[in-house]
């Protein structure tokens, strides 16, 4: 059912390995397991690699692909995911989720992955957990987003580029966003898509060449500076009911929005709309 199982305390090093077409897992980290995997392949399985109740796995150099999921990570998990690939799986490629309370449990950290052409999203962040990103590209996931977090998720994304996804970004939920010197842009909807008191931070962000560069839908709070929202088919910068923030040096050119009308019809919303408090201070 299971390719390999790494259990009860464990710490093997496992390594230049194929596996593929299990009913479940091709690898699974479990009770408080260890371990080190590299360049290790996990293609046609329900789920590449799984990593449950475990305490730093670390992952390097491997791939996972044609899955279900690429990587799932769960329950008090604190997993390293390093110069990794996961792509065209039947779902997300990198998953990660915490049921429990609002205690931060699992913490990830993902650096200079690569993860593409998945159905749904390249990076999918649900409940207590936190996630650091870092060098890494998540990219033609085109169907869902580049990163999408919800239910109270921390993330921290630095020196990473999200792009030819539906969304860049997708955050809401009470979600602590963090995000410097990345890119969001030549998706197919927004570059970052916010709401549902949501908390967010950008620095030194492009938001460039999407259909919207930056939306906020409702109850975000935001922060931007130094960031590009520019060449965008639709809106640069979207504000919406009562999201409040703060938006300084940043640059804002060259979209193709032509009305301010406040329609359904895609490509017809508003720039601002409803109650917001909002500072745009050194906007160009």
């Amino acid at each position: 059912m299971r390719g390999i199982i790494v259990e009860k305390k464990a710490a093997p090093l496992i390594t230049n390995t194929k596996v593929h077409h299990n009913e479940e897992a091709g690898v699974t980290f479990y009770g408080e397991a260890k371990g080190h995997l590299e360049n290790v392949e996990s293609y046609s399985n329900t789920t590449g690699f799984s990593i449950n109740d475990s305490t730093y796995p670390v992952i390097t150099h491997s791939k996972a692909y044609s899955n279900n999921t690429g990587f799932l990570s769960s329950e008090n998990n604190k997993a390293v995911i390093a110069d990794c690939d996961s792509f065209r799986n039947n779902a997300s490629g990198f998953a990660v989720y915490e049921d429990g309370s609002a205690a931060f449990k699992a913490q990830n950290i993902i650096d200079g992955c690569r993860f593409y052409e998945n159905k749904w999203d390249g990076i999918s962040i649900r409940g207590a957990v936190s996630v650091t990103i870092t060098n890494t590209e998540s990219q033609g996931n085109q169907f869902a987003a580049g990163l999408s977090a919800t239910e109270t998720a921390a993330v921290s994304v630095k020196n990473s580029r999200f792009t030819g996804n539906k969304f860049g970004a997708k955050i809401g939920g009470r979600v602590s966003l963090s995000a410097s010197d990345s890119s969001f842009d030549k998706n197919s909807d927004s570059g970052a898509f916010m709401d549902g008191n949501s908390k967010v931070s950008f620095e030194r962000c492009t938001f460039d060449n999407n259909l919207d560069g930056f939306y906020s839908a409702a109850n975000a709070y935001i922060t931007a500076s130094d960031c590009s929202m520019s060449k965008n088919s639709n809106i640069g910068l979207s504000i919406r009911d009562t999201s409040t923030g703060e938006f300084k040096d940043c640059l804002n050119r060259g979209n193709e929005k032509k009305n301010m009308d406040n329609k359904s019809k895609a490509g017809k919303k508003p720039q601002f709309d409803n109650s917001f408090s909002i500072s745009l201070k050194n906007l160009f």
